[in-house]
């Protein structure tokens, strides 16, 4: 959760943070418009914004070695400015080295690995 500032600063802007579990999203003519949160609650939205964690969908990492770092949204492999892990000649790219996920990010850490490795 944010801290008590930020939460302010949301409350003046009449942004809520709902940290309940979503049970479903309701839409209608393919526009999201309301979601419905475990416990029964249901909340009428415009828009929504969520944060998942990372989840590293394998072990290969670990297995190797390699260090994981724990960064706000979850775990990651660290790597150096050329993508290399502590492991010699292993590299990481994309998001599972990033806490934002994103395709220009991705793509241009895979660039910089190939390049290191040529």
């Amino acid at each position: 959760m944010p801290d008590d500032s930020t939460l302010e600063q949301y409350n003046l802007r009449n942004i809520a943070i709902e940290p309940a579990l979503v049970k479903e999203f309701i839409s209608e003519n393919h526009h999201l418009t309301q979601i419905d949160l475990v416990g029964g609650h249901s909340q009428a939205i415009d828009a929504l914004f969520i944060l998942p964690p990372n989840v590293l969908n394998s072990d290969i990492a670990q297995q190797l070695g390699c260090e994981i770092e724990e960064g706000p949204l979850g775990a990651m492999i660290k790597v150096d400015e050329m993508k290399m892990t502590n492991i010699a000649d292993v590299y990481a790219a994309g998001d599972i080295i990033r806490s934002a996920h994103n395709v220009t990010f991705a793509t241009g850490d895979g660039v910089m690995a190939a390049m290191a490795m040529h």
